[in-house]
């Protein structure tokens, strides 16, 4: 994104004190007003086959936001990040919604090459690389597009602690490559009380560029995403505040 384009735009704020997950990234962002017709018609351009995208609003806890499930026929789910990055760049994608979901995997990539000790052009995705992962990614690139966001940033992270299995065995959570995320870009982190995972990879952290102090921007609305799963009594949302530095263009989502 241009500094002009910034400047311009709509700012997210991402509220990821219960986690954060793909499912939950999407679904605020269409709590948010994304369109449901203009992302599923981003992600049709793909070329891929054997997915799916269900949406509705949910409540939990007494608190309303949207839940946004992807399914996905088993298949491949390794696959490089130069085959994604390619693909994306190949495929008739509005140049908002590539400029994202390539800047969303280009951070993934240079992360797992870090602790890889390998060029990015060698990274070899698993999970990221799964199809329901690529639609997450895409979906909330074009969630964003929609909406008009420019950039991005993020509460402090609880990311869970313990353990947890990938394809690599068993790792620590965090897992090695979020917290590559988290070092690069500045966003703090604390464990929280839960004994696992509670940050994917693929999130939507990566849809940000540096943090923003609060006090700077004007709040034009909150949205919430639900994650597929509810752990004991924890609020489990992951909250978009959109939020911008002068009044609201024309255009821009209202509640």
């Amino acid at each position: 994104m241009t500094s002009s384009s910034a400047d311009a735009g709509l700012l997210v704020r991402w509220d990821a004190t219960a986690g954060a997950a793909g499912d939950m990234a999407l679904g605020a962002l269409l709590d948010a007003g994304a369109p449901l017709d203009a992302v599923r018609g981003q992600l049709d351009l793909l070329g891929l086959d054997g997915w799916s995208l269900d949406v509705e609003p949910a409540t939990r806890g007494g608190l309303a936001g949207t839940y946004a499930r992807v399914r996905a026929q088993v298949g491949p789910a390794h696959r490089r990040y130069s085959w994604i990055r390619d693909h994306l760049s190949a495929a008739p994608l509005a140049a908002g919604v590539r400029s994202w979901a390539l800047q969303i995997f280009a951070v993934l990539a240079e992360a797992e090459a870090h602790v890889h000790r390998i060029e990015v052009d060698r990274v070899h995705f698993h999970e990221v690389g799964a199809l329901d992962a690529i639609i997450d990614v895409v979906g909330v690139a074009a969630a964003l597009d929609a909406l008009g966001v420019a950039r991005g940033s993020c509460s402090s992270v609880v990311t869970g602690f313990g353990v947890t299995s990938a394809a690599h065995g068993t790792l620590p959570v965090p897992a090695p490559a979020v917290v590559e995320i988290l070092r690069r870009s500045g966003i703090p982190s604390t464990p929280g009380d839960l004994a696992f995972e509670t940050i994917e990879v693929h999130s939507g952290l990566d849809a940000q560029d540096h943090l923003l102090a609060p006090k700077r921007l004007t709040a034009l609305l909150g949205a919430a995403g639900w994650h597929t799963t509810q752990v004991l009594d924890l609020p489990d949302r992951f909250l978009a505040v959109a939020s911008a530095s002068a009044a609201p263009r024309a255009g821009r989502p209202t509640r």
